[in-house]
């Protein structure tokens, strides 16, 4: 393994001790470490031989860092960029989307954390060996395609979606809500040989029970009241594509039942038709439920989930994953400005630090919600852990509303109605709004719609 080590000629002692022990690692696994003390030297060591990674010191990166890392993708745009930045900050340069950024980390961690990121480095070089030109194309130092991150978790789940994309296999994903289950499926596609059509998607849990089926399936003209022209289905559509049932834990067992034949033996009839179809669809499903516990209960066919748990991958919670968390927020802060007429300086280190402490149940999308309340509410032009402090991070669970005693029924009533009048009271309340009638609720998103569809409250206007 071979490395550039960049650093400036800085004489203090914390310095001097930092380049040292940060040496003396990078030595520890490699007989070739180039020091460097100008970018120009970087670049020139880069067009000399080929080398695993650069370790750089942001001090000589922060003054022309976009032209660098230009030249650093015409050189090799595979090569893993390894920022170290002082203790307190990380300028706002890294929230502009730069493609070979491998790691931040500061200074006073650097020495202890180095052995991880070679291992890390090791994996991913590893990665770009194994996959196909076509896979490679999609594989850069911050992440895949669109996903951002390299921890060693994501490093491995990159290696099954390299090697399932090329299959006709089905995959189930498997992930709490906001991991990023949906991107996985659309890279899935992308990287399918089935790429040249669109992905077809059937959110179970967006959709009453009652529609799913002419949803999946179609129907002809006449078909039922209000049929009044023939219309294609999901089955249909993805015809030589990809088919995604996200949330499958949501969907009926009666039309579990039907998905099962149709999986078996790849026809389908539209409903109100007599002609059966054929299929040819790759399908991926995805759940943040507990299938096996489902399937235990009742509640979700067995052979069903052996149908679709033919290639799993588990995706892991954000407080799993370590440093990517840095990296998503540099790209969330990056997304988040280019929205708005806003600027920032820079984000401190301890604020990062508070951010990984949170418990983040919401995962990226809590994230991003997160970031995006301190951004709104920060007033100056750094983003520190007294930023974090200026919001209010129970927002996430709304104070149950009180209603006016005219409102409230204290007749004892079985608990199925208390249920039906809850949720319904809510939905009034919030207007509709599924997002915060589920916080309010103490329940998923998933599990609200179907309680709406069990007490027939559909019919309300309903918002995300």
């Amino acid at each position: 393994m071979k490395y550039i080590f960049g650093i400036t000629e800085k004489k203090s002692t914390q310095y001097k001790k930092f380049v040292s022990g940060s040496q003396k690692k990078l030595s520890g696994r490699s007989n070739n470490v180039k020091l460097a003390y100008t970018l120009s030297s970087v670049l020139s060591y880069m067009t000399i031989d080929n080398y695993d990674a650069i370790f750089v010191d942001w001090t000589i990166l922060s003054k022309n860092f976009k032209n660098f890392e230009k030249q650093l993708q015409k050189i090799n745009k595979f090569i893993p960029l390894i920022i170290i930045t002082n203790d307190s900050e990380i300028d706002s340069e890294l929230f502009v989307a730069c493609p070979s950024l491998f790691r931040v980390i500061n200074q006073s961690t650097a020495v202890k954390i180095i052995p991880e990121i070679l291992n890390d480095i090791i994996l991913y070089n590893k990665l770009l060996e194994e996959v196909t030109p076509n896979t490679k194309s999609f594989i850069m130092p911050n992440g895949f395609k669109s996903i951002i991150g390299n921890s060693h978790v994501m490093l491995n789940i990159y290696k099954q979606l390299a090697k399932v994309s090329q299959t006709n296999f089905t995959t189930l994903i498997l992930g709490e809500s906001g991991s990023g289950k949906e991107l996985i499926a659309n890279t899935i596609h992308y990287l399918s040989n089935r790429k040249g059509q669109q992905l077809v998607s059937l959110n179970c849990a967006a959709i009453p029970s009652n529609l799913q089926e002419s949803e999946l399936f179609g129907f002809e003209k006449g078909a039922f009241t209000d049929a009044n022209k023939e219309k294609e289905g999901k089955f249909e559509l993805a015809n030589h594509s990809t088919l995604f049932f996200d949330e499958i834990g949501d969907m009926s067992l009666d039309l579990q039942s039907k998905l099962l034949r149709v999986l078996e033996n790849n026809t389908y009839m539209r409903l109100g038709g007599i002609k059966e179809k054929k299929v040819d669809a790759r399908y991926i499903a995805a759940t943040n439920r507990n299938l096996n516990d489902m399937v235990k209960n009742s509640s979700f066919r067995s052979d069903l989930f052996y149908r679709l748990n033919v290639i799993p991958i588990e995706l892991p919670l954000l407080k799993k994953r370590g440093n990517d968390i840095v990296l998503l927020c540099l790209n969330i802060i990056g997304k988040i400005l280019v929205q708005g007429s806003l600027s920032l300086h820079s984000i401190s280190w301890d604020l990062i630090e508070e951010l990984k402490k949170l418990p983040m149940m919401g995962n990226i999308r809590e994230l991003e919600n997160m970031l995006t309340r301190i951004i709104f509410n920060s007033t100056g032009p750094v983003l520190d852990k007294e930023s974090l402090s200026e919001v209010d991070i129970a927002s996430d669970h709304i104070e149950k509303p009180i209603l006016d005693s005219e409102d409230v029924n204290y007749e004892i009533m079985p608990l199925r109605k208390i249920e039906k009048n809850v949720i319904n009271n809510a939905l009034i309340i919030y207007h509709g709004n599924i997002s915060k009638v589920a916080k309010i609720l103490e329940i998923s998103r998933s599990a609200l719609y179907r309680k709406i569809n069990k007490y027939d409250l559909g019919k309300k206007d309903l918002t995300s």
